[in-house]
């Protein structure tokens, strides 16, 4: 269950872009309840992200379902290589900002796979 705020956001968005700002609420969702170690145990309508801003002032914005401080975190969703999207959310002991660069560490291990098809009558 997501906060009706998200879907006014997302309906702000040109249908073109509305999977791919989507995504951006998901991941970046998945990786607090991840940072949180509680997984789904956070109700995912407990807290609202703000995307409205560059992709590196992501705010946030607790419910009274979830006892935490926005302060405390920082949070980026960017790409990796053309087909991955990747969020992260940092756990800051003092206020700073921490600068935060998406690398690819490899070449996929595996080529990608290839289909044969048999044109047997």
């Amino acid at each position: 269950e997501w906060l009706a705020e998200e879907g006014v956001a997302l309906r702000q968005v040109t249908t073109k872009d509305r999977p791919t700002k989507f995504l951006e609420y998901w991941t970046l969702k998945e990786s607090y309840i991840k940072a949180r170690g509680m997984g789904l145990e956070l109700p995912l309508s407990g807290f609202v992200f703000d995307l409205s801003r560059h992709t590196d002032d992501i705010k946030v914005r607790f419910t009274s379902a979830i006892n935490d401080d926005a302060a405390r975190w920082q949070f980026t969703v960017g790409r990796l290589g053309k087909g991955h999207l990747v969020a992260t959310a940092l756990e800051r002991r003092n206020r700073d900002q921490v600068a935060i660069t998406y690398r690819e560490a490899c070449e996929p291990l595996l080529p990608p796979p290839q289909f044969h098809t048999d044109r047997r009558s």
